[in-house]
């Protein structure tokens, strides 16, 4: 059963390293300007990034208007969960003390959306293992 329960450490751990591999790559590579090719730019990621701006300018996400609002979507993304945001804001607001450098603080920001997502994957497999019934001789036994 020992052996059984390192391999599922095994296959959990290259789970964890692909996604960490993917989303960082995404996250370090993905422009922010409008640079051909597009595939590569998502159309709202302007407008994801100015509650963020707000939030690490000001220390507060309350009275920000119309400012949220992209105007080639016409939404506000300061309607969505903002908890993302507040992290980001004030994760960015603490590095700014060091740099004023918006690569770094646009990097900061997408950081904590790759945490974020690490700690989504966790919870899926971390779900999938209790929803799945497996004991481990029938785990180990389907792993072989």
């Amino acid at each position: 059963m020992t052996e059984c329960r390192k391999i599922r450490k095994d296959y959990f751990t290259l789970y964890l390293l692909g996604f960490l591999a993917l989303a960082l790559t995404l996250a370090l590579l993905q422009p922010l300007a409008n640079t051909p090719p597009l595939y590569g730019n998502p159309p709202d990621e302007h407008a994801r990034y100015l509650i963020p701006q707000f939030i690490c300018k000001y220390g507060k996400i309350y009275g920000m208007g119309g400012r949220g609002a992209d105007s080639g979507l016409r939404i506000s993304y300061a309607l969505y969960n903002v908890f993302p945001y507040i992290v980001q804001g004030y994760l960015m607001r603490f590095v700014s003390l060091f740099t004023e450098s918006e690569v770094v603080l646009l990097y900061t920001a997408r950081l904590v959306n790759v945490t974020f997502g690490l700690l989504m994957a966790v919870v899926v497999y971390l779900i999938g293992k209790e929803c799945s019934g497996m004991t481990d001789s029938v785990g180990c036994s389907a792993l072989q």
